[in-house]
């Protein structure tokens, strides 16, 4: 059966140009979010585009402003009821998708157009390769609700793609990835203007000028 001969709940599938196939995750009132339904789809998506000839590369994206928020938290009030052969059951599910993602003969390009959190972040990094705009946002969200941010693949990729080091900085802290030059400015400066206002900060300036040792309350 061919991909273009599927329905899809929660995906929408156009052809840019011959053989570019743009896969775009279809929920943007809830930026996109995760759902059973949606890893059935691109699991069977993927696969049924690994056997059209036609197809050269696959572009994922995320309609509306974000690329996938990653587990839809609407349906995440189950998960310490399933046990743990049952979340291993619903982990095993989502693994399959990026799984079936990852592997396709063809390269496949994630065009992160806004947040890519949680599972949204294991899926950009399973593709060969990835393009963000200037709105893109890469976090481990998956930690903020105490769980590991190493979900879907990303402890293996993330290590991969930019180091151990900044990698467990991620992923054990939660914090949103800088997506570029621009943002990293905006970042900074909101960060310097807000520790300035700390008693810290004069009090290290004053030790500097005077050359003694700081003496520091953390206020």
């Amino acid at each position: 059966m061919k991909s273009a001969d599927i329905e899809y709940e929660t995906l929408a599938l156009d052809e840019a140009a011959p053989g570019v196939v743009v896969v775009t995750l279809n929920r943007p009132d809830r930026y996109n979010a995760m759902t059973n339904t949606m890893f059935d789809e691109l699991e069977q998506l993927a696969l049924a585009l690994d056997h059209e000839h036609g197809c050269r590369v696959v572009v994922l994206t995320g309609a509306g402003k974000a690329f996938c928020s990653g587990y839809d938290l609407a349906d995440a009030d189950e998960l310490p009821s399933l046990g743990a052969l049952g979340m291993l059951d619903q982990q095993e599910r989502a693994a399959r998708a990026l799984l079936a993602v990852r592997g396709m003969r063809v390269p496949v390009i994630a065009a992160v157009n806004g947040a890519a959190a949680g599972g949204g972040l294991s899926l950009a990094l399973a593709a060969d390769i990835r393009f963000a705009s200037a709105s893109a946002k890469f976090n481990a969200a998956f930690v903020r609700i105490g769980l590991s941010a190493g979900d879907l693949g990303a402890s293996w990729l993330l290590t991969r793609l930019i180091g151990p080091a900044r990698a467990s900085e991620i992923c054990f802290t939660g914090r949103m990835e800088i997506s570029s030059y621009a943002a990293a400015l905006e970042l900074e400066n909101r960060g310097q203007a807000l520790l300035t206002r700390s008693a810290d900060m004069p009090e290290a300036l004053a030790a500097f000028k005077e050359k003694r040792p700081a003496v520091f309350t953390g206020a």
